[in-house]
């Protein structure tokens, strides 16, 4: 039996803003289902993993551009179990230094 296919490509799944709602999902595919699980690393603060394969949630303030590293295994929900390995990353940004201001109106 061969494992699970990766269709989402390893690497980055992008930079966020801070502060900013995020839903994003990671893929692979099987003839039998999938579920999946953050094996290794952990994600940005305010986000969580769900066994979709979904990523969900608002990451929390950062005093500099942050990335965080994980691994997920996307193994069968039948026996024989079958399964297969990716990592990720994602970069959460903040709004330290990119040229915010406040602005004041007077009437």
């Amino acid at each position: 039996m061969t494992q699970p296919i990766w269709i989402t490509p390893s690497g980055s799944l992008g930079v966020i803003q801070e502060s900013l709602v995020y839903l994003n999902s990671v893929e692979a595919t099987d003839a039998d289902p999938l579920t999946y699980t953050v094996i290794a690393g952990v994600l940005p603060p305010g986000l969580q993993f769900l066994n979709t394969g979904e990523i969900i949630g608002v990451p929390f303030s950062v005093n500099q551009d942050t990335t965080s590293r994980f691994t997920v295994r996307a193994k069968t929900t039948v026996t024989p179990y079958r399964l297969a390995d990716r990592t990720f990353s994602i970069t959460i940004t903040g709004n330290i230094g990119k040229g915010t201001a406040d602005i004041w109106f007077f009437i």
